[in-house]
């Protein structure tokens, strides 16, 4: 049995530590950011997330729901990894010291380049201690006499995660995720659940390793500039990108002071950039997509946490369901060879079938399409979606539809979802009345993209309904979109107070 219960031992053992760690990282996050939306508050601004969400950012929910994030995309990878090198050092390189340099030099390079640029504690703790900790792991658990010969076993265990990981990958559009939400999550009760729970929870550790020029709302300081006019002038540029002035905040993003002919562009009292009032003026969303760019510390880890969703995850889940498929297999009593063979063919198969249906629900429904209009008759549910998707990509007017308003009441929220986006291409008061029932939508998704269509729209008069939303809903996601929304219709903050 310790055949094969040694791997989603160690493998599980690695994701407990990695959600100890990314707990403690989002969970500091959000008492920072708890701080800031105090400060905006305090400073008369709209603060996203709102004051209704904002004490959710204290909790332990929240930051552990966050960091599970956090644990199945870059931890998931890297305890996947650890656990590969441990078991290519003991079973074909016989634990030989001189291999180790193999995997030592990448992970210590690793570890430098995802702190060049200042120190990333609980980031950083993660690479320092998770390979280690799963790679001994694996080493102490790990079975002195395999039940067959490593190198076979390698292969049948590879060939599932290669085929499948080559699809996926040729797969990984833009709108591969998406597809696989309308697909998978949306059509079933399960899939709902994990749908909401993503979008209620993504935001806290997503704010982490965005970059400045990413997140929603930024602070700023201008009180070391003596020039009043100077001060309101470039006060109305940072306005204008969502930097906040607030004073009495000493942790704010950006600091800018007068020094001679320049402005000081600082990020936590360290100078990052200087530059001329004039040079400011006559480029400064370039110049703040600059500081951005040169205060972005969560770049590596970033690229990392993505390349661990695309592969990490998956290889994971194709390791551990391979594991179980054995363990069952040996206690119904078949020969090992024959589970060896048979839980690689299993995953391979299952996987394959998945990989097929989200082609068929995403590709092949559009390509037939030559009529979107007219395909929102079709009964079958994947059609009606893909010709939604084509009218909104289209910007055609889905109000030619003559029946329209009976999608906007479908069952199926992915169909809702897409109708409310296609809405932004429409100009009419009719559909702009449907649009506002829509932000009454029971599912989240549905009311963010109710609020997209109201930004694609173009209509200023919506802003108002807009801004009271924002402030009533208790949902950050939604928020989000809705804030959004204001700005793409031209409205920037003011203080109130």
């Amino acid at each position: 049995m310790k055949q094969f219960t040694y791997i989603p031992k160690t493998l599980l053992s690695g994701l407990l530590l990695a959600q100890v760690l990314f707990l403690l990282q989002v969970y500091q996050s959000n008492l920072h950011l708890f701080d800031t939306i105090n400060a905006i508050d305090a400073a008369g601004y709209l603060a996203i997330p709102n004051l209704k969400t904002m004490p959710a950012l204290k909790t332990f929910t929240a930051a552990f729901m966050g960091g599970l994030f956090f644990t199945f995309t870059l931890g998931a990878g890297l305890t996947v990894s650890a656990f590969a090198c441990a078991w290519l050092w003991d079973r074909l390189l016989k634990r030989k010291n001189r291999f180790l340099l193999l995997f030592l030099i990448p992970w210590c390079l690793c570890l430098i380049a995802l702190n060049s640029r200042g120190m990333i504690l609980f980031a950083g703790a993660g690479f320092f201690l998770i390979p280690p900790v799963v790679f001994f792991l694996t080493l102490k658990w790990i079975p002195e006499n395999p039940l067959h010969n490593p190198l076979p076993g390698l292969l049948l265990r590879l060939t599932p995660i290669i085929v499948l990981a080559t699809i996926w990958l040729c797969m990984s559009g833009t709108n591969v995720f998406i597809n696989f939400r309308d697909a998978f999550l949306l059509s079933s009760r399960t899939g709902i659940a994990i749908n909401d729970f993503y979008y209620r929870y993504t935001m806290y550790p997503a704010r982490i390793f965005k970059t400045l020029d990413q997140k929603t709302l930024k602070t700023c300081n201008l009180k070391n500039i003596d020039k009043k006019p100077l001060q309101k002038r470039i006060e109305n540029e940072l306005l204008r990108n969502d930097y906040l002035p607030v004073e009495q905040y000493r942790q704010v993003d950006l600091t800018i002071e007068k020094k001679e002919s320049f402005l000081i562009f600082k990020n936590q009292g360290r100078e990052i950039l200087r530059c001329t009032a004039e040079k400011f003026f006559s480029k400064p969303e370039s110049l703040l997509k600059t500081f951005s760019s040169e205060t972005d510390r969560y770049r590596l880890f970033r690229q990392l946490t993505f390349i661990s969703l695309l592969a990490g995850l998956p290889a994971l889940v194709c390791i551990l369901a391979c594991s179980l498929l054995q363990m069952i297999f040996f206690l119904a009593g078949l020969p090992p060879k024959f589970s060896l063979i048979l839980s690689p063919a299993l995953i391979l198969l299952v996987g394959l079938i998945l990989l097929a249906g989200l082609s068929h629900f995403s590709g092949n429904a559009a390509k037939g399409l030559q009529n979107p209009i007219q395909a929102l008759e079709s009964r079958h549910l994947h059609i009606r979606i893909a010709a939604l998707k084509k009218i909104a990509d289209k910007h055609l007017k889905i109000t030619d539809f003559q029946r329209y308003k009976t999608i906007l009441e479908s069952p199926h929220i992915a169909e809702r979802y897409w109708a409310a986006r296609a809405l932004g291409a429409c100009r009419d008061k009719k559909s702009s009345g449907d649009l506002l029932a829509l932000l009454d939508d029971p599912h989240p998704n549905v009311v963010c993209q109710a609020f997209y269509a109201l930004g694609q729209r173009g209509d200023k008069k919506a802003v108002p309904e807009i801004l009271k939303r924002i402030k009533k809903s208790d949902h950050w996601y939604v928020q989000w979109y809705a804030y959004k929304a204001a700005r793409k219709l031209k409205w920037k903050q003011t203080a109130s107070r």
